[in-house]
């Protein structure tokens, strides 16, 4: 006989409640479907908010981009500048994201020790180098709407 059991009793059935797995996985999923449509609405959001911006940024240069045009400047030459700064600043932006996600990673690594153990590099570098092209790609794509919006405008629209 074996524990802590008084000599005589034996053990002659154990009843254990099978788990319920097939309700925790469904709850997981359900959670996942909400993250990615949360995920979504957010990046929609993102997106928007930064091509309003650059539109309103370009807004004031409105005049100057028509007068361009007046002048016989193609629409090549006037949109150069404005593209090249527009990556510039996507750029910048993802520089900026990427500092601030390793300091959040730094942080979170000397809360809790054990993050360490999931570390993956190859995973971190390419969501960095995909900050990098969605900043670009993003800004420069934005930019280059916004101008050409304003190249076909008629002058008396611009007011």
């Amino acid at each position: 006989m074996a524990g802590n059991a008084p000599a005589g009793h034996l053990i002659a059935e154990l009843y254990v409640e099978a788990a319920d797995t097939g309700n925790i996985g469904n709850n997981i999923e359900n959670i996942g479907w909400i993250t990615l449509v949360l995920s979504i609405l957010l990046i929609f959001a993102a997106v928007t908010l930064i091509h309003n911006t650059i539109r309103l940024a370009l807004y004031a240069n409105r005049f100057v981009i028509k007068n361009q045009e007046l002048v016989g400047a193609s629409w090549g030459f006037i949109t150069r500048p404005y593209i090249r700064r527009g990556i510039l600043n996507g750029l910048w932006s993802a520089l900026l994201a990427i500092a601030v996600l390793i300091a959040l990673l730094n942080w979170a690594q000397h809360q809790i020790p054990e993050l360490e153990d999931l570390e993956d590099l190859n995973g971190a570098l390419a969501i960095f180098v995909g900050l990098i092209a969605l900043g670009v790609l993003l800004s420069g794509l934005s930019t280059w709407a916004v101008v050409n919006k304003f190249l076909r405008m008629r002058v008396d629209d611009l007011y």
